[in-house]
C-alpha cells in the first residue's frame, strides 16, 4: 500500500510542479525528479505482483488424526470431480463428529498411500505461500484485506492396507442399509 501512495503522490506532485512552478529549470528537474519516481514505484509495483518482490516462500505442514467416516470400519469416501482425475476425500478428525472434506479446488493435489505400516490413520497437510520477508516491505507492499496467495496445497492420506475407498454414492447406499 505504501507504493502505491508514492506512486499516487508523485503523479499529484509531478502534474503541481509542472503547472505552478514558472522557473523553467526548477520545473524541469521537479517534473523529471517526480516522474522517475512514479515509474519506479509502478516498476516495483507490477514486479511485485509478478515476480513476489520481497517475499519468500513458506511451507507450512500439519498432521492430523483421522478416522473413518462410518464408525469401528476403516472406509475413507473418495469422490472424482472432474475427468483430470482430481478428488475429495471425505473422512472424520478424531473426536468429532462431522464429516471433512478435502479443497474442492483443483490446485490441491491428494494422495493417498496404502501401507500396513500405518496403525493409525493420519492426513499429512502441506501449504506453500508466499510471506513478505520483513516488516518494511510488508508495510510497503501488501493492500488492505491482501490474502497471501498459495503456491501448492497437498494433501496426503497415510492409511493401512485394510482400508476401503469407496464413493459418495456407494457411501449412501450402505447408510440407507445401516438405516434400515
Amino acid at each position: 500500500m505504501g507504493i502505491s501512495i508514492i506512486a499516487i503522490l508523485s503523479a499529484i506532485l509531478f502534474f503541481i510542479f509542472f503547472v505552478a512552478i514558472k522557473h523553467t529549470k526548477a520545473r524541469t528537474i521537479a517534473g523529471i525528479c517526480f516522474c522517475i519516481i512514479f515509474v519506479i514505484s509502478i516498476c516495483l509495483i507490477v514486479i511485485n505482483e509478478k515476480e513476489h518482490l520481497g517475499m519468500k516462500k513458506v511451507t507450512t505442514t500439519t498432521k492430523i488424526n483421522i478416522e473413518s467416516v462410518v464408525p469401528n470400519s476403516n472406509i475413507l469416501v473418495v469422490q472424482e470431480i472432474d475427468k483430470a482425475g482430481n478428488k475429495i476425500v471425505g473422512y472424520r478428525v478424531n473426536g468429532k463428529k462431522d464429516m471433512q472434506t478435502t479443497p474442492k479446488k483443483e490446485e490441491c493435489h491428494i494422495k493417498i498411500v496404502q501401507d500396513n505400516k500405518y496403525k493409525q490413520p493420519v492426513m499429512k497437510k502441506e501449504v506453500v505461500s508466499y510471506k513478505y520477508c520483513n516488516k518494511y516491505l510488508k508495510l510497503l507492499f501488501k493492500y488492505p484485506n491482501q490474502h497471501l496467495k498459495t503456491v501448492k496445497l497437498s494433501e496426503t492420506f497415510y492409511v493401512s492396507k485394510d482400508f476401503k475407498m469407496i464413493s459418495a454414492e456407494e457411501m449412501k447406499k450402505m447408510m440407507e442399509k445401516f438405516n434400515k
